[in-house]
């Protein structure tokens, strides 16, 4: 039968968690080094032990937030005032990402200049 080994995760290292809650990835890289324990590892052993952490937020190559081709498709056709049906915009979550990106600021800054000349016309 497997010996069963003791964890790095002493109570004073969980003790240490608990108290610093809730955690980010930077606060268990500052916890690891004071016990000498990977930064992965404490973010995982404080998630085992169901402690408050705050999950980094997602970011793309270019830093940007990360947004899915079909949020890019809905924000348009929201932007244009399109009510389409599922499978039409279906068909435009095909296109290529950075078409998507180009096509919701052009009407984005369709409707800001929209915006703008009714705030001029009615001063």
């Amino acid at each position: 039968m497997a010996e069963k080994t003791e964890s790095k995760y002493t109570a004073e290292v969980v003790a240490e968690m608990v108290k610093r809650a809730p955690l980010t990835f930077d606060i268990c890289g500052e916890i690891g080094e004071k016990f000498d324990l990977p930064q992965r590892g404490v973010a995982a052993s404080a998630k085992r032990h169901k402690i408050a952490y705050i999950n980094k937020a997602r970011v793309s190559k270019t830093g940007n937030p990360v947004v899915s081709k079909a949020d890019l498709v809905s924000m348009i056709s929201e932007n244009l005032g399109l009510d389409l049906s599922a499978s039409v915009l279906e068909g435009g979550v095909k296109a290529t990402k950075e078409f998507l990106e180009a096509l919701a600021v052009a009407t984005f800054d369709l409707l800001a200049s929209e915006v703008d000349d009714e705030t001029e016309t009615a001063e």
